[in-house]
């Protein structure tokens, strides 16, 4: 039976960032092959594909340097497009990479007055994300780093850039903005190394703000920023970041393993690892932003645009519909049954550690314990057979008996 997937409606809460659809298809060898769309356009174009709404960086609405006069208009114009599309702005971010004075870093810039413009050109942009209505500020440090280690002090940038986290978060409460703020982490691109590499090390950051402000920032993983550090499954900094009570929003994107960032289409690169991340998110009951962080490739003229565009919902809509063929399987349900009572079986219940009461009990119940450590050894896990029978339903195909 063919997979039922059902069209990407607003209600799916997934949104685009604008950059991605504005890009011309620009890259280090060459200039744009198209035109670069203005935010109005994104808007209008992706409403009819299901999109529930658009992100935005602050220089996506208005040009570096533009006046408060200039800068009003566009994000008018801006939010008159959602409004007129049926459409929101959750999410806002500030452009710290672009400009030349951001050359050699931005919060963890040598250059203190460097250091200060950027934290300001992040406060005027948070007022622009409330003026939107988003709920969550982004924070990508595409220079924070270095391209030669002689040429930073690591013992300085880092708490330069914990000093500028710190700052945003008193002008929000100052403000009384309902905002919080998401770290995006990202190994290298464009520069060699960039602090805070990986989405676990942003978690450790946050670890070190004041307690008053911890509860205001969390984490933006990315699907690409991840695969660039050669993590083998985007979905373990999903985890990582939803226990730690910090999954604020993720990007979505593809990427094909540890190389330059690509920013390809949702779902083209990693079928599998597309399908357990949904699954895990339907799992855990995610309710949050789901958000399109990618581009066109330069082959593309308008038309692929739009396109791309489409296939990105698209392939989050046969995630889930795979997904679900995976959780009503019957020989799945039956495999799992019988896993889960193998290894939980009735008189290990003792050997509970989730509750501080329960803990108390087991560490007593262990002083005498007795483990039949050859017979667990000699255990039978039947992961092949479970990934198989995933695999095939993934792909609706008839099961076969198991050699």
């Amino acid at each position: 039976m063919a997979l039922q997937v059902r069209k990407a409606t607003k209600a799916d809460g997934i949104f685009g960032g604008v950059w991605g659809f504005q890009n011309p298809g620009a890259d280090p060898f060459g200039p744009g092959t198209r035109r670069r769309l203005s935010a109005v356009e994104v808007v209008q174009g992706l409403a009819p594909l299901g999109y529930a709404g658009c992100t935005f960086h602050d220089n996506d609405l208005w040009d570096f340097g533009a006046t408060p006069a200039q800068r009003d208009a566009a994000l008018e114009s801006f939010i008159a497009a959602l409004r007129n599309n049926g459409m929101t702005c959750p999410m806002a971010t500030v452009n710290l990479f672009s400009a030349a004075i951001f050359k050699a870093g931005a919060f963890t810039a040598n250059n203190r007055l460097v250091r200060a413009f950027a934290i300001k050109k992040a406060m005027d942009a948070i007022d622009a994300a409330r003026a939107a209505g988003a709920k969550t500020f982004v924070l990508w440090g595409g220079r924070e780093g270095f391209d030669y280690e002689s040429s930073i002090y690591l013992e300085r940038a880092l708490g330069w850039y914990r000093d500028a986290v710190h700052t945003l978060c008193e002008y929000i409460k100052r403000h009384g903005y309902d905002l919080k703020i998401a770290l995006e982490a990202k190994p290298n691109a464009p520069r060699a190394s960039i602090l805070f590499p990986t989405t676990g090390s942003m978690l450790g950051s946050i670890a070190t703000l004041d307690p008053a402000n911890q509860g205001m920032v969390g984490v933006n993983p990315e699907v690409a920023h991840e695969k660039m550090a050669n993590a083998a499954t985007f979905t373990a900094a999903i985890a990582e970041a939803w226990h730690a009570g910090k999954l604020f929003q993720f990007d979505l994107n593809g990427q094909y393993g540890a190389r330059f960032d690509q920013d390809l289409s949702f779902g083209s690169d990693d079928i599998i690892g597309t399908v357990h991340l949904v699954r895990f998110l339907k799992r855990v009951g995610y309710s949050g932003l789901r958000h399109i962080d990618a581009h066109p490739l330069r082959t593309e003229g308008q038309k692929g645009t739009w396109t791309f565009a489409h296939r990105c919902v698209r392939n989050w809509k046969i995630a889930e519909a795979q997904v679900e063929r995976i959780d009503n399987d019957p020989a799945i349900r039956q495999l799992l049954d019988e896993l889960e009572a193998a290894d939980n079986p009735v008189d290990s219940e003792v050997f509970d550690f989730s509750t501080p009461v329960a803990r108390a009990k087991a560490v007593v119940a262990l002083a005498d314990a007795v483990f039949d450590v050859t017979g667990l050894g000699a255990r039978e896990t039947r992961f092949e057979a479970l990934d198989q029978l995933f695999l095939e339903a993934m792909q609706g195909v008839d099961h076969e008996e198991a050699a």
